[in-house]
């Protein structure tokens, strides 16, 4: 099991994404009862934050070498 590095709130005040040493960024629901998982976004390397764009619609992260911007689809941007 990994540890988290650190996690964030999506603006919607329903999403929060979490990253860890294990090279991914996971995004939980606070709506449902059990905060269930939504996706699991892979990276190539620890990833060691996260960030939300202020429309929700995006996730910025930051690994050791790494700065990538994913869409809330799970869809790798750049």
């Amino acid at each position: 099991m990994h540890s988290i590095n650190q996690k964030q709130h999506c603006p919607d005040g329903k999403t929060i994404a979490s990253v860890s040493q294990d090279n991914t960024i996971k995004l939980w629901s606070l709506n449902s009862k059990n905060n269930k998982s939504l996706a699991t976004l892979s990276g190539d390397e620890p990833i060691t934050n996260v960030s939300f764009s202020p429309d929700g619609k995006m996730i910025a992260s930051a690994g050791v070498t790494k700065v990538k911007l994913w869409s809330i689809d799970s869809t790798l941007q750049f």
